[in-house]
């Protein structure tokens, strides 16, 4: 993300694209400060709960930085920005809504539900695409309410099955297909689930949205960061086992295909808001995100973890350590460019240091692998 990513909006960054000097050089540096914390708690080998929890507590304290950092700018001042920022995101919402297209090749109506149906001048491959997809999408409605601010039949009955297909999901996601084999547990989740889909079916009609629409919208935000977390435990158990039948590592697979796969959705998002005419927008977000993927997910993760089952062991392979160190290099050459630069976006020349940054720590990781050279950190 702070290097492929941000050099993929630095490529579609108009030239004179402004950053804001004090908030990047904040983000930057709790970034840094943030690797670095991770670091020192893995260095030893074990990783305690207190350890966890000071990474949630270095997380929170982040956002009580921001926090006084933007009132001290005064009243005056956060009224004009707030003002900057309603105009700049009504702008992203038309620029971003006025190019959005089925990939089928047709405009996007409000009865439109994607995955489910295709227009007539869809392309041979987005047909092929969508039968491989079509039994997910058809899950991922039944489990997912829209949170469109559009009505219909379809809106309505797919928002009733949402409250059973969400119980469904997380008892998959808590205890796996067993989940669903303990009666004392399945039949009242699944009971209680089933009668508000029912309420939410007798209480709606299908032409007026419903007056607790909002509550259907926190429902499906629920239901897809549940999703997600089935997806994302579903792809590590791929990756060991590709990693068992090919002799690789689990951590060199972490550090290429899952993590590539993990940032794809920040590389599309940033890369389109660059686009769509903020690239401040995205480049602020290449650094935010990670911080909040490396503090919060690993502090929450461990610190549920080492409350269950107590100290971890950690191991910071050469990998790792080779990680990191390209990780340093990149956000130290990050903050050094846009100082030199003024705060404005260093152009493409950088975007290609940041690449050639990548792809030299890919290299040297394989090598590594491989036992063609040896890292000795």
């Amino acid at each position: 993300i702070s290097t492929v990513v941000l050099g993929g909006v630095l490529l579609v960054s108009p030239p004179d694209t402004d950053v804001i000097r004090n908030s990047f050089i904040r983000d930057v540096l709790v970034y840094i400060a943030a690797t670095v914390t991770i670091f020192a708690i893995a260095l030893d080998g074990v990783i305690k709960l207190y350890e966890a929890l000071l990474l949630l507590v270095f997380y929170f304290s982040y956002v009580a930085l921001v926090v006084c950092t933007t009132r001290k700018a005064g009243p005056e001042s956060a009224a004009g920005r707030g003002d900057s920022l309603e105009t700049d995101s009504q702008e992203l919402s038309q620029s971003l809504l006025s190019g959005e297209t089925l990939q089928g090749g047709g405009s996007k109506g409000n009865d439109y539900f994607i995955g489910l149906s295709w227009e007539s001048d869809a392309s041979v491959f987005y047909k092929i695409q969508f039968v491989v997809e079509w039994p997910f999408s058809v899950l991922r409605w039944l489990s997912i309410p829209s949170a469109e601010p559009h009505w219909s039949r379809k809106h309505r009955f797919f928002a009733s099955t949402g409250p059973l297909g969400c119980a469904a999901m997380v008892l998959l996601d808590a205890a796996g297909p067993d989940g669903f084999t303990d009666p004392w547990i399945t039949a009242p989740v699944l009971g209680c689930s089933a009668a508000l889909s029912v309420a939410v079916w007798f209480l709606t009609n299908d032409k007026d949205l419903p007056k607790y629409h909002f509550g259907l919208v926190l429902l499906g935000f629920a239901s897809t960061i549940v999703w997600l977390d089935v997806i994302a435990n579903e792809t590590v158990a791929v990756l060991e086992a590709f990693g068992i039948m090919i002799n690789v590592s689990t951590s060199i697979l972490g550090l290429t295909v899952l993590a590539m796969g993990n940032s794809i959705g920040d590389f599309v998002a940033d890369v389109a808001v660059a686009r769509a005419g903020q690239p401040t927008m995205g480049i602020a977000s290449c650094f935010g995100s990670p911080l909040l993927n490396d503090v919060v997910g690993l502090g929450i993760s461990l610190t549920v973890t080492t409350v269950a089952d107590g100290d971890l062991t950690a191991k910071l392979n050469p990998q790792c350590r080779l990680a990191y160190i390209f990780l340093w290099v990149s956000l130290l050459s990050s903050l050094a460019t846009f100082t030199y630069t003024g705060f404005r976006a260093p152009g493409k020349f950088y975007a290609f240091y940041l690449f050639a940054l990548y792809f030299l720590f890919l290299l040297m990781s394989c090598l590594h692998e491989a036992n063609v050279i040896t890292w000795q950190f």
